[in-house]
Protein backbone atom coordinates (compact mmCIF):
# COMPACT_ATOMS: atom_id res chain seq x y z
CA UNK A 1 0.00 0.00 0.00
CA UNK A 2 1.43 3.61 -1.11
CA UNK A 3 0.03 7.07 -0.20
CA UNK A 4 -1.61 8.90 -3.38
CA UNK A 5 -2.62 12.10 -4.01
CA UNK A 6 -6.09 11.46 -2.55
CA UNK A 7 -4.81 10.82 0.92
CA UNK A 8 -3.62 14.91 0.86
CA UNK A 9 -7.35 16.12 0.18
CA UNK A 10 -8.60 14.41 3.31
CA UNK A 11 -8.77 16.94 5.87
CA UNK A 12 -8.45 14.87 8.96
CA UNK A 13 -4.99 13.42 7.31
CA UNK A 14 -3.75 16.92 7.28
CA UNK A 15 -4.92 17.78 10.39
CA UNK A 16 -2.97 15.05 12.03
CA UNK A 17 0.26 15.98 9.76
CA UNK A 18 0.02 19.60 10.97
CA UNK A 19 -0.95 19.07 14.49
CA UNK A 20 2.19 16.37 14.43
CA UNK A 21 4.80 19.25 13.44
CA UNK A 22 4.17 21.39 15.61
CA UNK A 23 4.48 19.15 18.59
CA UNK A 24 7.76 18.64 17.56
CA UNK A 25 8.92 21.78 17.00
CA UNK A 26 7.18 23.33 19.99
CA UNK A 27 9.73 21.32 21.82
CA UNK A 28 12.53 22.52 20.38
CA UNK A 29 11.31 26.33 20.63
CA UNK A 30 10.68 26.12 24.25
CA UNK A 31 13.63 24.18 24.95
CA UNK A 32 15.79 27.25 23.64
CA UNK A 33 13.95 29.58 25.42
CA UNK A 34 14.07 27.84 28.46
CA UNK A 35 18.16 27.76 27.58
CA UNK A 36 17.75 31.39 26.45
CA UNK A 37 19.72 30.23 23.34
CA UNK A 38 17.90 33.00 21.21
CA UNK A 39 20.35 32.95 18.36
CA UNK A 40 20.18 29.72 17.40
CA UNK A 41 15.93 29.52 17.92
CA UNK A 42 16.25 33.05 15.28
CA UNK A 43 18.95 31.23 13.02
CA UNK A 44 16.32 27.88 12.85
CA UNK A 45 13.19 30.65 11.77
CA UNK A 46 15.38 32.04 8.85
CA UNK A 47 16.92 29.08 7.80
CA UNK A 48 13.94 28.10 5.57
CA UNK A 49 13.45 31.04 4.06
CA UNK A 50 17.48 31.45 3.25
CA UNK A 51 17.29 28.07 2.06
CA UNK A 52 14.37 28.71 -0.17
CA UNK A 53 16.63 31.90 -1.53
CA UNK A 54 19.76 30.03 -2.27
CA UNK A 55 17.30 27.30 -3.75
CA UNK A 56 16.26 29.72 -6.30
CA UNK A 57 18.55 31.43 -7.22
CA UNK A 58 22.31 29.81 -6.53
CA UNK A 59 23.95 32.49 -7.95
CA UNK A 60 23.16 34.78 -4.80
CA UNK A 61 25.68 32.68 -2.60
CA UNK A 62 29.21 33.73 -4.37
CA UNK A 63 27.57 37.06 -3.75
CA UNK A 64 26.99 36.48 -0.06
CA UNK A 65 29.71 34.52 0.31
CA UNK A 66 32.70 36.65 0.77
CA UNK A 67 30.79 39.36 3.13
CA UNK A 68 29.95 36.24 5.59
CA UNK A 69 33.69 34.72 5.05
CA UNK A 70 35.01 37.94 5.97
CA UNK A 71 32.95 39.61 8.27
CA UNK A 72 32.33 36.60 10.69
CA UNK A 73 35.16 35.65 13.13
CA UNK A 74 37.70 32.59 12.19
CA UNK A 75 36.50 29.41 13.50
CA UNK A 76 33.17 29.68 14.18
CA UNK A 77 30.82 26.75 12.84
CA UNK A 78 28.36 25.00 13.45
CA UNK A 79 29.33 22.97 16.01
CA UNK A 80 30.82 20.76 13.21
CA UNK A 81 34.72 21.64 12.44
CA UNK A 82 35.24 23.26 9.47
CA UNK A 83 31.28 24.08 8.66
CA UNK A 84 31.76 27.64 8.95
CA UNK A 85 28.75 29.71 7.81
CA UNK A 86 30.89 30.74 4.48
CA UNK A 87 31.41 26.87 3.89
CA UNK A 88 27.26 25.91 4.92
CA UNK A 89 26.23 28.68 2.63
CA UNK A 90 28.72 27.03 -0.27
CA UNK A 91 27.69 23.44 0.19
CA UNK A 92 23.94 24.48 -0.12
CA UNK A 93 24.52 26.46 -3.17
CA UNK A 94 26.35 23.89 -4.93
CA UNK A 95 24.32 20.88 -4.21
CA UNK A 96 20.86 23.07 -5.28
CA UNK A 97 23.37 23.93 -8.48
CA UNK A 98 23.94 20.65 -9.67
CA UNK A 99 19.77 20.03 -8.37
CA UNK A 100 19.34 22.65 -11.17
CA UNK A 101 21.75 21.28 -13.69
CA UNK A 102 20.43 17.93 -13.83
CA UNK A 103 16.25 18.67 -13.06
CA UNK A 104 17.25 21.78 -16.36
CA UNK A 105 18.99 18.63 -18.27
CA UNK A 106 21.93 21.28 -19.20
CA UNK A 107 25.34 20.06 -20.12
CA UNK A 108 27.81 21.16 -17.52
CA UNK A 109 31.60 21.45 -19.86
CA UNK A 110 34.25 21.28 -16.56
CA UNK A 111 36.71 23.49 -17.69
CA UNK A 112 40.81 22.72 -17.69
CA UNK A 113 41.39 24.57 -14.38
CA UNK A 114 38.76 22.52 -13.05
CA UNK A 115 40.25 19.43 -14.45
CA UNK A 116 43.14 20.62 -12.96
CA UNK A 117 42.34 21.45 -9.32
CA UNK A 118 40.44 18.40 -8.79
CA UNK A 119 43.19 16.16 -9.70
CA UNK A 120 45.22 18.79 -7.00
CA UNK A 121 42.76 17.76 -4.61
CA UNK A 122 42.77 13.74 -5.27
CA UNK A 123 46.52 13.90 -4.91
CA UNK A 124 46.83 15.70 -1.71
CA UNK A 125 43.98 13.23 -0.02
CA UNK A 126 46.58 10.61 -1.00
CA UNK A 127 49.51 12.44 0.53
CA UNK A 128 48.60 14.51 3.03
CA UNK A 129 46.52 14.49 6.25
CA UNK A 130 42.78 15.28 6.95
CA UNK A 131 43.20 18.89 7.94
CA UNK A 132 45.56 19.73 5.30
CA UNK A 133 42.43 17.89 2.74
CA UNK A 134 40.02 20.34 4.24
CA UNK A 135 41.90 23.37 4.19
CA UNK A 136 42.59 22.81 0.47
CA UNK A 137 38.45 22.29 0.06
CA UNK A 138 37.58 25.69 1.74
CA UNK A 139 40.25 27.45 -0.57
CA UNK A 140 38.53 25.40 -3.69
CA UNK A 141 34.78 25.67 -3.08
CA UNK A 142 34.36 29.28 -4.34
CA UNK A 143 35.55 28.52 -7.76
CA UNK A 144 33.65 25.14 -7.75
CA UNK A 145 30.60 26.94 -7.36
CA UNK A 146 31.73 29.55 -9.64
CA UNK A 147 32.25 27.47 -12.21
CA UNK A 148 29.02 25.47 -11.91
CA UNK A 149 27.23 29.06 -12.47
CA UNK A 150 29.03 31.34 -14.44
CA UNK A 151 29.18 31.22 -18.19
CA UNK A 152 30.25 35.09 -19.16
CA UNK A 153 32.50 37.62 -18.84
CA UNK A 154 30.36 40.13 -17.47
CA UNK A 155 28.62 37.93 -14.16
CA UNK A 156 32.53 36.93 -13.80
CA UNK A 157 33.56 41.05 -13.87
CA UNK A 158 30.59 41.73 -11.30
CA UNK A 159 31.57 38.66 -9.01
CA UNK A 160 35.48 40.23 -9.34
CA UNK A 161 33.88 43.63 -8.03
CA UNK A 162 31.64 42.07 -5.28
CA UNK A 163 34.70 40.17 -3.88
CA UNK A 164 36.88 43.21 -3.85
CA UNK A 165 34.46 45.40 -2.35
CA UNK A 166 33.68 42.77 0.26
CA UNK A 167 37.83 42.94 1.24
CA UNK A 168 38.03 46.24 1.52
CA UNK A 169 34.66 46.26 4.34
CA UNK A 170 36.39 43.66 5.70
CA UNK A 171 39.87 45.33 6.20
CA UNK A 172 38.29 48.93 7.76
CA UNK A 173 36.61 46.23 10.09
CA UNK A 174 40.08 44.55 11.27
CA UNK A 175 41.25 48.26 12.02
CA UNK A 176 38.76 49.77 13.21
CA UNK A 177 38.01 46.88 15.83
CA UNK A 178 41.32 46.85 16.94
CA UNK A 179 41.57 50.65 17.51
CA UNK A 180 38.51 50.81 19.71
CA UNK A 181 40.14 47.72 21.52
CA UNK A 182 43.13 48.69 22.37
CA UNK A 183 44.24 49.73 25.86
CA UNK A 184 47.45 51.39 24.91
CA UNK A 185 47.60 55.05 24.76
CA UNK A 186 50.25 55.10 21.60
CA UNK A 187 48.13 56.03 18.40
CA UNK A 188 50.13 53.52 16.27
CA UNK A 189 50.23 50.17 18.64
CA UNK A 190 46.13 51.16 18.82
CA UNK A 191 46.39 51.01 14.77
CA UNK A 192 48.79 48.24 15.01
CA UNK A 193 45.78 46.03 17.35
CA UNK A 194 44.95 44.26 14.20
CA UNK A 195 47.89 42.18 14.09
CA UNK A 196 49.00 42.41 17.90
CA UNK A 197 45.46 40.50 19.14
CA UNK A 198 45.11 39.32 15.81
CA UNK A 199 41.56 40.72 15.89
CA UNK A 200 38.62 38.10 14.79
CA UNK A 201 41.04 35.17 14.79
CA UNK A 202 42.55 36.02 11.39
CA UNK A 203 46.26 36.37 10.97
CA UNK A 204 47.64 39.42 9.91
CA UNK A 205 49.83 37.77 7.35
CA UNK A 206 47.24 35.79 5.64
CA UNK A 207 45.36 39.35 4.88
CA UNK A 208 48.27 40.68 3.96
CA UNK A 209 48.73 38.15 1.27
CA UNK A 210 44.99 38.57 0.59
CA UNK A 211 44.93 41.83 0.19
CA UNK A 212 48.16 42.30 -1.91
CA UNK A 213 46.81 40.39 -4.86
CA UNK A 214 43.50 42.81 -4.72
CA UNK A 215 45.72 45.84 -4.86
CA UNK A 216 45.96 46.12 -8.85
CA UNK A 217 42.82 45.23 -9.48
CA UNK A 218 41.50 47.99 -7.11
CA UNK A 219 43.51 50.40 -9.38
CA UNK A 220 41.82 49.18 -12.42
CA UNK A 221 38.42 49.45 -11.29
CA UNK A 222 39.05 53.08 -9.98
CA UNK A 223 40.40 54.36 -13.68
CA UNK A 224 37.88 52.26 -15.54
CA UNK A 225 35.08 53.99 -13.13
CA UNK A 226 33.09 56.40 -16.03
CA UNK A 227 31.11 58.38 -13.06
CA UNK A 228 31.81 60.06 -10.05
CA UNK A 229 30.07 58.19 -7.41
CA UNK A 230 32.15 55.11 -9.22
CA UNK A 231 35.33 57.42 -9.58
CA UNK A 232 34.93 57.98 -5.67
CA UNK A 233 33.86 54.82 -4.65
CA UNK A 234 36.83 52.58 -6.18
CA UNK A 235 39.00 55.48 -4.42
CA UNK A 236 37.78 55.09 -1.20
CA UNK A 237 37.97 51.47 -1.49
CA UNK A 238 41.78 51.53 -2.83
CA UNK A 239 42.47 53.64 0.14
CA UNK A 240 40.82 51.15 2.49
CA UNK A 241 42.85 48.41 0.78
CA UNK A 242 46.10 49.73 0.82
CA UNK A 243 45.69 51.44 4.74
CA UNK A 244 44.31 47.57 5.63
CA UNK A 245 46.83 45.93 4.44
CA UNK A 246 49.92 48.39 5.85
CA UNK A 247 48.46 48.33 9.18
CA UNK A 248 49.05 44.69 9.03
CA UNK A 249 52.59 45.40 9.34
CA UNK A 250 53.42 42.62 7.32
CA UNK A 251 56.58 42.77 5.64
CA UNK A 252 55.38 40.44 2.59
CA UNK A 253 52.33 42.84 2.29
CA UNK A 254 54.82 46.31 2.79
CA UNK A 255 56.90 44.30 -0.33
CA UNK A 256 53.83 43.12 -2.25
CA UNK A 257 52.10 46.81 -2.03
CA UNK A 258 55.59 48.78 -3.38
CA UNK A 259 56.01 45.82 -5.86
CA UNK A 260 52.42 45.75 -7.19
CA UNK A 261 53.08 49.71 -8.00
CA UNK A 262 56.19 49.43 -9.83
CA UNK A 263 54.20 46.49 -12.12
CA UNK A 264 51.15 48.76 -12.85
CA UNK A 265 53.24 51.63 -13.44
CA UNK A 266 55.06 49.84 -15.60
CA UNK A 267 52.09 48.07 -17.82
CA UNK A 268 50.16 51.65 -17.70
CA UNK A 269 52.83 54.33 -18.53
CA UNK A 270 50.91 56.11 -21.17
CA UNK A 271 47.24 56.11 -19.77
CA UNK A 272 45.30 58.66 -21.13
CA UNK A 273 43.25 59.57 -18.11
CA UNK A 274 46.40 62.14 -16.41
CA UNK A 275 43.75 63.46 -13.58
CA UNK A 276 43.34 59.89 -11.85
CA UNK A 277 47.19 58.89 -12.67
CA UNK A 278 48.15 62.05 -10.33
CA UNK A 279 45.85 60.17 -7.52
CA UNK A 280 47.05 57.62 -8.24
CA UNK A 281 50.53 58.90 -7.70
CA UNK A 282 49.41 60.57 -4.90
CA UNK A 283 47.65 57.09 -2.64
CA UNK A 284 51.38 55.55 -3.84
CA UNK A 285 53.40 58.70 -2.07
CA UNK A 286 51.70 58.16 0.78
CA UNK A 287 51.72 54.35 0.99
CA UNK A 288 55.16 54.73 0.84
CA UNK A 289 55.33 57.61 3.42
CA UNK A 290 53.34 55.58 5.55
CA UNK A 291 55.69 52.21 5.14
CA UNK A 292 58.62 54.78 5.73
CA UNK A 293 56.95 55.86 8.86
CA UNK A 294 56.60 52.10 9.97
CA UNK A 295 60.49 51.50 10.02
CA UNK A 296 60.99 54.89 11.58
CA UNK A 297 58.81 53.46 14.63
CA UNK A 298 59.98 49.60 14.10
CA UNK A 299 63.58 50.73 14.28
CA UNK A 300 62.90 52.81 17.73
CA UNK A 301 61.20 49.01 18.54
CA UNK A 302 57.97 51.06 18.94
CA UNK A 303 56.30 48.21 17.31
CA UNK A 304 58.77 45.51 17.24
CA UNK A 305 60.99 44.72 14.42
CA UNK A 306 58.11 44.96 12.09
CA UNK A 307 59.38 47.21 9.01
CA UNK A 308 61.55 47.09 5.56
CA UNK A 309 65.15 46.96 6.78
CA UNK A 310 68.26 45.35 5.37
CA UNK A 311 68.17 43.22 7.89
CA UNK A 312 64.81 42.44 5.87
CA UNK A 313 66.92 41.89 3.20
CA UNK A 314 68.66 39.40 4.98
CA UNK A 315 65.75 37.54 6.21
CA UNK A 316 65.18 37.27 2.27
CA UNK A 317 68.56 35.92 1.69
CA UNK A 318 67.47 33.32 4.49
CA UNK A 319 64.26 32.55 2.64
CA UNK A 320 66.19 31.52 -0.06
CA UNK A 321 68.80 29.44 1.53
CA UNK A 322 65.90 27.79 2.93
CA UNK A 323 64.26 26.87 -0.31
CA UNK A 324 67.95 25.38 -1.76
CA UNK A 325 68.83 23.45 1.49
CA UNK A 326 65.40 21.81 1.02
CA UNK A 327 66.23 20.63 -3.03
CA UNK A 328 69.59 19.23 -1.33
CA UNK A 329 67.73 17.28 1.08
CA UNK A 330 68.77 13.79 0.83
CA UNK A 331 65.10 12.82 0.55
CA UNK A 332 63.64 13.88 -2.96
CA UNK A 333 60.28 11.92 -1.83
CA UNK A 334 57.31 12.94 -0.65
CA UNK A 335 58.03 14.11 2.85
CA UNK A 336 55.71 14.33 5.51
CA UNK A 337 57.88 17.31 7.69
CA UNK A 338 57.48 21.38 7.63
CA UNK A 339 61.46 21.41 7.42
CA UNK A 340 61.15 20.68 4.07
CA UNK A 341 58.41 23.58 3.00
CA UNK A 342 60.91 26.14 4.03
CA UNK A 343 58.03 28.20 4.73
CA UNK A 344 57.51 28.97 0.70
CA UNK A 345 54.76 27.53 -1.32
CA UNK A 346 57.39 26.21 -3.93
CA UNK A 347 59.22 23.97 -1.72
CA UNK A 348 56.22 23.09 0.23
CA UNK A 349 54.48 21.86 -2.81
CA UNK A 350 57.25 19.81 -4.49
CA UNK A 351 58.12 18.38 -1.16
CA UNK A 352 54.81 18.02 1.05
CA UNK A 353 52.40 17.53 -2.02
CA UNK A 354 54.43 15.47 -4.45
CA UNK A 355 56.23 16.34 -7.55
CA UNK A 356 52.47 16.11 -9.63
CA UNK A 357 50.87 18.53 -7.17
CA UNK A 358 54.09 21.04 -7.84
CA UNK A 359 53.59 20.61 -11.68
CA UNK A 360 49.91 21.54 -11.27
CA UNK A 361 49.61 24.43 -9.17
CA UNK A 362 52.97 26.04 -10.99
CA UNK A 363 50.97 25.52 -14.35
CA UNK A 364 47.61 27.42 -13.00
CA UNK A 365 50.01 30.42 -12.12
CA UNK A 366 51.90 30.30 -16.21
CA UNK A 367 47.96 29.57 -17.63
CA UNK A 368 46.93 32.94 -15.02
CA UNK A 369 49.47 34.95 -16.76
CA UNK A 370 48.94 33.81 -20.33
CA UNK A 371 45.28 34.36 -20.11
CA UNK A 372 45.46 38.03 -18.56
CA UNK A 373 47.92 38.38 -21.74
CA UNK A 374 45.66 36.88 -24.06
CA UNK A 375 42.24 38.74 -22.83
CA UNK A 376 44.38 42.26 -22.80
CA UNK A 377 45.81 41.64 -26.02
CA UNK A 378 42.86 40.55 -28.23
CA UNK A 379 39.54 41.66 -26.02
CA UNK A 380 37.42 44.32 -27.44
CA UNK A 381 35.98 45.83 -24.04
CA UNK A 382 38.94 48.29 -22.84
CA UNK A 383 37.49 47.80 -19.00
CA UNK A 384 37.84 44.27 -19.57
CA UNK A 385 41.78 45.00 -21.04
CA UNK A 386 42.28 47.07 -17.99
CA UNK A 387 41.70 44.35 -15.83
CA UNK A 388 43.28 41.56 -17.38
CA UNK A 389 46.33 43.64 -17.43
CA UNK A 390 45.47 44.75 -13.96
CA UNK A 391 45.83 40.66 -12.78
CA UNK A 392 48.34 40.22 -14.97
CA UNK A 393 50.84 42.08 -12.47
CA UNK A 394 48.57 40.64 -9.59
CA UNK A 395 50.11 36.97 -11.18
CA UNK A 396 53.50 38.29 -10.98
CA UNK A 397 53.45 39.41 -7.73
CA UNK A 398 51.92 36.26 -6.90
CA UNK A 399 54.17 33.71 -8.13
CA UNK A 400 56.81 36.14 -5.79
CA UNK A 401 54.67 35.89 -3.04
CA UNK A 402 54.56 32.05 -3.48
CA UNK A 403 58.58 31.96 -3.35
CA UNK A 404 58.85 33.60 0.22
CA UNK A 405 54.90 32.44 1.74
CA UNK A 406 52.70 29.25 2.16
CA UNK A 407 50.22 31.41 0.07
CA UNK A 408 48.55 28.80 -1.97
CA UNK A 409 47.91 26.54 1.52
CA UNK A 410 45.87 29.26 2.79
CA UNK A 411 42.36 29.02 2.18
CA UNK A 412 41.29 32.87 2.23
CA UNK A 413 44.34 33.46 -0.26
CA UNK A 414 43.44 30.47 -2.65
CA UNK A 415 40.02 31.64 -2.67
CA UNK A 416 40.46 34.72 -4.09
CA UNK A 417 43.34 34.05 -6.39
CA UNK A 418 40.99 30.82 -8.15
CA UNK A 419 38.11 33.29 -8.69
CA UNK A 420 40.06 35.67 -10.64
CA UNK A 421 41.40 32.58 -12.53
CA UNK A 422 37.88 31.75 -13.16
CA UNK A 423 37.64 35.24 -14.46
CA UNK A 424 40.44 35.09 -16.73
CA UNK A 425 39.20 31.41 -18.03
CA UNK A 426 35.81 32.83 -18.40
CA UNK A 427 36.92 36.36 -20.43
CA UNK A 428 39.60 34.29 -22.31
CA UNK A 429 36.80 32.33 -24.13
CA UNK A 430 35.08 34.79 -25.06
CA UNK A 431 37.75 36.83 -26.47
CA UNK A 432 38.91 36.07 -30.19
CA UNK A 433 41.95 36.63 -32.46
CA UNK A 434 40.90 38.97 -34.74
CA UNK A 435 41.20 37.85 -38.30
CA UNK A 436 43.61 39.04 -40.82
CA UNK A 437 42.53 40.36 -44.17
Amino acid sequence: MYFSYKYFKNETFLTIIGLCLIYFIAQFFIGKIILQDYHVLIAFIIAPFFCLVIYLNPSLAIIILPFVTYLTPNGMNFGIPFISPGIFILLLAIIFQIIHIVLNKTFFKPSIIFICVLIMVFNASLVRDYFDVLVLLQGIAPFFLFSLIVNNEKHARFILKIWLTSYCVFLFKQVVSGFFNSSSSNILIMLAQSRISETGGFNPNEIAWTGVIYVPLSIAMFINSKTKIHTYFWLINAILLLTGIILTFSRAGLFGILLSFIIFYYFFPKYKHYSKLKILLALSVTSIFMIYVINVFSSARVIGNRGISLETFGVIAERFQWIIDAFNADKFHIADTPDLSAHSSFSGAFFLYGPLYFLLMYFLKIYFLYASWFVSKYHKNQEVILISRSLFATGIVAIILSIFGMTMFNAMYLQVYLIMLGYLYVAKSSTKIPQRL
